[in-house]
């Protein structure tokens, strides 16, 4: 199996497949923004929405339980910094920053 696309992933509107101003599609696009398109679909009602940017997080949601389960062999021993960084992706993927 490859490896994904590197994260991190950002979700955004996209002209880039339908170009027309009031566009309801989102891209997700690598590299922060400025790599290609990861996916794409509708983004018409606030679940669409919501779903994009579970999408968007997929990268650092892989890496947060690879760093869980690394973290979980050493007993908890920083359990508090990742408990951290998965309130803010949490956060994230409500429609947060």
């Amino acid at each position: 199996m490859s490896d994904h696309t590197p994260g991190p992933w950002i979700c955004q509107h996209t002209a880039k497949i339908r170009p027309h101003k009031d566009s309801k599609i989102f891209g997700i696009y690598a590299n922060g923004g400025s790599g290609r398109i990861v996916a794409y679909g509708p983004a018409w009602t606030e679940e669409e929405q919501a779903n994009a940017r579970v999408l968007a997080a997929a990268p650092e949601m892989l890496d947060m339980l690879h760093r869980f389960v690394d973290k979980a062999a050493d007993k908890w021993a920083d359990i508090e910094l990742i408990q951290d960084d998965a309130e803010a992706l949490l956060a994230k993927i409500k429609g947060g920053e």
